[in-house]
Parts: structure tokens; sequence; C-alpha cells
């Protein structure tokens, strides 16, 4: 390629320009760089297609606008009427550029973010780049000969090494500042497209076309280069691979709702999709829970594969002879919940569920075992009370003394169920913290853009020795109704000091950690002397609690509040407004209280980033706390989108659920803490 001629019998040909050509071939090489930045991006948050399948269709569709750019630009500066290619040879021109795009992008992508990477990256895309020009040059079959300046081709080559350097740094400074990723993807697929382009015309201005003059009359007729066999390959190309990444991500999200919504044993809707269900739904007219008694002996006596065919068996009965027109999900291991609207009639749904129990009656055939399973049912009907109540008064009857496993169709009665249940829990809870029954598990907080590890919020639980695992959902309102929650809140005030001092003796956690305040609570001065003896007996620094109260806790008494709020600051606690909006004056409780932390609730973040509005409203949220100088916690964030979304904002707030952890025991949280410093580090 690099040859010197005399110049007695050629004549210099000067190419022309063809600026619509130009702007053609600009125009694809910054789609396909779009296309391939999108499928980068889904190599590392896809859990449904293999990273590097993402990464080897992001190179195809880079290197096709690498080489496309190379090909469309030579029609557009030299005379076609004097060049041929031979087009199998032109497409393998291609792979090169394909496989130095593959190995940048994994490079790239490594969790590790460092210069070094990016230089690597960076020299591998420039010399593939640089290659594909030279082997596609290689590839002319005209006559002419090129006579090109060495050294402006070597700077060339340098020049797209150092550029592509640029640009893919560029790009993850990017990612970190600007907060709309399509945004972000189409600034760096230009300037990527920029950067290609001008490598190569500044090739062509290097280059000087020379053809002998004695054959120059005869090559007037030589084949063109086939533009539209060019245009269409790439249009087809970069085609597939957008139809590709769609069917993926539509099958990605299918699959991710199947997996979070849907028991994967029965294939039954699962307790997620029935809360969020029973949120929504206005006209439940009756509820009823299925429970399957004693379903760990069949486990013990023939192993779990054998238990999970007895609820696949029970969930194909319930979903064959189910009231007609009844939503039902797999709740529990153990329980089913059915329930329909209130126009379907209770006395026609009782019924139905009679003749459900009486087919759960008949025994079950699995392997040569054939076996009767013990189970019972609980309903409840719409006396005017709320879906959710009617979950309750389910499970009230459920874990009422009288119930018996016979496949008994049993009603809610307000003057049996309700009556014992709360009594009991009342009656026993002393018992509970003292035999410890009551525990304590903590959720991390971790920093949004560092993953530093900030503190913990400490949760109540009840193993029950005969009921089991009881909600606080169902405990806590009955102690606060019966005034019990002073005294379990000064359980937990004592067991989190207590914690904190065994932490700290090992060595293991010195994380602050924040405890729930009942309402009536927040204003007793019990509370402070509670709080005071506790740090006392403990050695424990004030500064590691944060106390959590809520709109509920001040808006009786505002005034008491500001000031108990003022006492806990002043003697060094941290107070936290817990579940920030869900109130309707909280600007005015987030202007007169003097607390620390604004914790986000929930219900902002389960829609975020699909609903634009509740974006909105959640930026807004974050950026007015931290204008007044608080710490930010979102609560409930459990999905990558939601915590890209979150990574994406120029503040760092806070993040609380289930995408970094669920709640854990000591011993747990202890593990955790130590796997997690690793990762990140």
């Amino acid at each position: 390629m690099f040859i010197y001629h005399s110049f007695t019998q050629w004549n210099t040909m000067d190419g022309e320009y063809t600026f619509l050509i130009i702007a053609i071939s600009f125009v694809i090489v910054c789609l396909s760089s779009y296309t391939a930045l999108s499928m980068n991006d889904k190599s590392q948050h896809d859990r449904f297609v293999n990273r590097y399948v993402w990464l080897g269709l992001a190179s195809v569709a880079m290197g096709i606008g690498i080489w496309s750019m190379h090909f469309i630009g030579m029609s557009a500066y030299v005379n076609p009427n004097l060049m041929k290619y031979g087009e199998l040879y032109a497409v393998g021109s291609a792979i090169p550029v394909i496989l130095a795009s593959y190995y940048a992008f994994v490079v790239a992508t490594r969790k590790k973010d460092s210069k070094k990477l990016f230089v690597k990256a960076g020299f591998i895309m420039g010399t593939g780049i640089a290659t594909t020009h030279v082997l596609a040059a290689l590839l002319i079959e005209s006559s002419p000969t090129f006579s090109d300046y060495f050294m402006i081709f070597i700077v060339s080559t340098g020049t797209a090494v150092l550029s592509t350097i640029g640009a893919l740094y560029l790009y993850s400074q990017l990612k970190k500042r600007m907060k709309r990723k399509k945004m972000r993807k189409l600034m760096t697929a230009m300037i990527i497209g920029s950067v290609i382009s001008t490598i190569h015309y500044a090739g062509l201005i290097a280059t000087n076309g020379l053809v002998d003059s004695s054959l120059l009359l005869g090559y007037q007729s030589s084949p063109k280069i086939n533009l539209t066999l060019i245009f269409v390959s790439i249009v087809v190309v970069l085609s597939f691979l957008g139809l590709f990444k769609g069917i993926t991500v539509v099958i990605e999200r299918y699959v991710e709702y199947r997996l979070k919504n849907f028991d994967a044993l029965t294939l039954l809707p699962n307790r997620k999709h029935f809360e969020r269900v029973l949120a929504t739904h206005k006209h439940v007219g009756s509820l009823a829970v299925i429970h399957i008694h004693d379903l760990g002996r069949w486990n013990r006596q023939f192993g779990y594969t054998f238990g999970d065919q007895i609820i696949a068996n029970i969930a194909e009965i319930i979903a064959k002879y189910k009231p007609l027109n009844a939503y039902v999900s797999r709740i529990e291991g153990n329980r089913f919940v059915l329930f329909v609207n209130e126009h379907y009639g209770a006395k026609r749904f009782i019924n139905g569920l009679e003749s459900l129990m009486d087919m759960l009656k008949t025994q079950i055939k699995i392997d040569d075992h054939s076996l009767t399973v013990d189970m019972v049912c609980a309903v409840a009907t719409n006396n005017e009370a709320h879906a959710e109540d009617l979950f309750a008064n389910t499970l009230a009857v459920l874990d009422h003394s009288s119930i018996r496993y016979s496949h008994d169709v049993v009603l809610y009665q307000p003057s049996v169920h309700t009556y014992s249940f709360q009594n009991q829990i009342v009656d026993e809870i002393n018992q509970a913290m003292t035999n410890r029954e009551l525990f304590l598990v903590y959720q991390p907080k971790v920093c949004s853009h560092t993953r530093e590890v900030l503190g913990l919020e400490a949760l109540l639980r009840w193993q029950h020795p005969t009921k089991g695992f009881i909600s606080p959902g169902v405990f806590i309102p009955v102690l606060e109704e019966n005034g019990k929650m002073f005294d379990v809140t000064d359980w937990v005030i004592e067991e989190v000091c207590r914690q904190l001092a065994a932490w700290s003796e090992g060595g293991k956690c010195k994380l602050q950690v924040a405890i729930n305040i009942p309402g009536p609570y927040v204003t007793s001065p019990r509370l402070m002397s509670v709080l005071k003896n506790c740090i006392s007996k403990y050695g424990i620094n004030p500064n590691q609690l944060e106390l959590e109260i809520t709109e509920t806790s001040v808006i009786n008494n505002i005034h008491r509040a500001i000031k108990a709020v003022n006492e806990f600051r002043l003697f060094g606690f941290s107070v936290a407004l817990d579940d920030f909006g869900t109130g309707v004056s909280s600007l005015s409780y987030l202007k007169r209280l003097p607390i620390s932390t604004l914790k986000i609730d929930k219900s902002f973040v389960d829609d975020i980033p699909d609903s634009e509005k509740d974006s909105a409203i959640l930026k807004t949220i974050i950026s007015l706390g931290q204008s007044l100088h608080l710490n930010v916690v979102i609560e409930g964030v459990e999905s990558e989108k939601q915590m890209e979304f979150l990574r994406s904002l120029s503040e760092c707030p806070v993040v609380q659920g289930y995408y970094f952890s669920k709640p854990l025991e000591n011993n747990e949280l202890v593990k955790w803490l130590d796997d997690f410093s690793t990762v990140v580090h």
C-alpha cells in the first residue's frame, strides 16, 4: 500500500466530495454507535440473556458502523468509476473492527473502573479501526495504486487510538453525571461518530490517487461500488439487532414479572401479587384462606420433593374446582387465598368453598402413596370492612384455639375470633419478651452512589411457639390499641443498645441504628428517661441511635412534639421523620420539626422510573430534603431499574430495601456486612 512511483506516466486523480453521502455515512455510524451503547448497557443489567451475547451484538453494531463509514466514505471521495471492490472480501474487512470492538467492550465493562482499562480498550478499538481501513484499501481490485504519506497515516492511527480512549472516558463520565440515559447515549454516539468520521476523512486527505494515464479511458466504464447493497446490508443488520433487543426486553420483563409475582411451583400468583391486588381492589366481597395442616410431617417422612408434589396436587384441585371467578393465590408454603367481588354473593361463595373442600377430602395419589391431607378453610365476608381487614379476619380464625383441621369451612365471627385473638396477643406479649420469642432484625441503609453502609433499622418480629410467625402488621396494631407498645418499645431500645455494645466490643459493627417510636410515646417523659438509662447502662454514644417518628406522632400536639424532638437532638440523638409524604401536612411538619433525617415512603418508589410523575415527585422531595441539610433515606427500593434511577441523580440519597438486603438477624447481618464490604472494595 505504501508505495512511491515515478510520476512520468501517472496522472493525479483528485476525488470529489459528495456531501450527501458524507452526511449519510455520519448518520449511519452514529446510529450504529447508539445501538452498540444500548446493547452494552443491557450486558450489565440483563439477567435473562448472557452478558457476552449482548457484548457480541454491541460489537457487531459498532463494527458495522465503522465498516460502513469506510466504504460509504470512500464513495463520497474517490471517483467510483475508477474503483471496484470484491464484495465478499469487502464484507470480510469488517471482521477486525468487530473483534476489536468486542474486546474493547469486554474490557470497558469490567467492574473495576481505571484509566489503565480505558487506555487498553481505546488502543484495541483504535487499532481495529485502522486495521479495517487498511485492509479495505488493500482489497481494491482496480488498477490505480495509492501513494500515501506514511507519517500522516501513522499520525491518523494514533489519533484513532487517542480519540477512542477519550470517547470511552467521556462516556464513563457522562454515565455518572447525566440523569437522562437516552440523551447520554445519544451524545456519546455523536461523539464517537464524529471521531470515526474525522479519522476517516483525515486519512483520505492524506491520500493522493494516481492512475496510469494509458488506462484511464478504459476504467471509465468500470463497475461502481454497490452502495445499494451496502445500505441494505447495514439496515438489515441494525434492524435485526434492534428487533432482537426489543424481543429480549419484552421477554425479560415478562420473565421478571413472573418471577416476582407468581409461585414457581404452582404457577399461581404469590403473596406479593396478592397484596398488590388486594390494596387496589375496592370491591372484595368475600375472602377465604385454605390452610394445610402439618405439611412438615410429610416433608420429614418422605422429603421436600414429596411435599412439593402435595402442594402441586392441591393447587391443581383448587384451581379446577374453585368458586366461579374467584382469584386464587399461594400466599405461603401451606396457605392459599381466594376472594371474589362484592357482586358474587357471600352465600354462593361459601357453597363453592364447601364443594371445593369436599374435593380436597379425597385422597391424593403421589407415586405409590395415597394420602389425605388435613386442612381448614377460614372465610370472612364483607360487612363494610376493607379488603385488608377481611384478610386479617381470616387469619384471626386460623389463629383461634378452637380451629380443627377437618376440611371445615369456618366463617369469621367477631364476637368469637377477634376477642380471643387480640386478647391472646395482649396476654402473651410479656411472656414473649421474657422468653425471647420477640426478636429484632436489622435492615441496612446504603449510600446510592458510594455503596457504603451508613446505618441500620431495627425491626420487630414475633416467632410464637404454637402459632409460628406472627406478622408485625397483625400484632403491633393490637398492642397499640391496648396500650402495650410503650413496654415493647422499651424492650426494643434496650435490645438495640445491648446489641450495639456487643458489636462494639467485638469490633464487628459501629453503625447507627434506627428505632421506630410509636405515636403517643414521642412526647412522653418516660421515653427520654428510658433512653438515658440504656445509654448509660451499655456505654452507648447517643449518636448511635436514631429515633424514627411519623407524622401521626405529632399531629395531635405539634408544640409538645417540637419540644420533645428538640430535647432528643440536644442530647445527641438523631431524629427521622418516617413515611414522609403520606400525610396532609408534611411540609408544615418538615418546616417546624428539628429533625435530622427524612425518610421517603415506599409508595413514591414503587413505580419509578416508569412513572414520570412519581419520578419527578421523588426528585423534588430528595432535592428539598438535601437543600434543608437533611439526610434523605428512600425506603422500599427493590429493583435494578429503581436503583439505576437513584444512581443517576446528582444527589446521593441513602437507600433501604430488598435490592441490597432483606432485614437480617444479628449473625446474618455480620456475615452480610463482611461479604458486602468485600464486594464493594
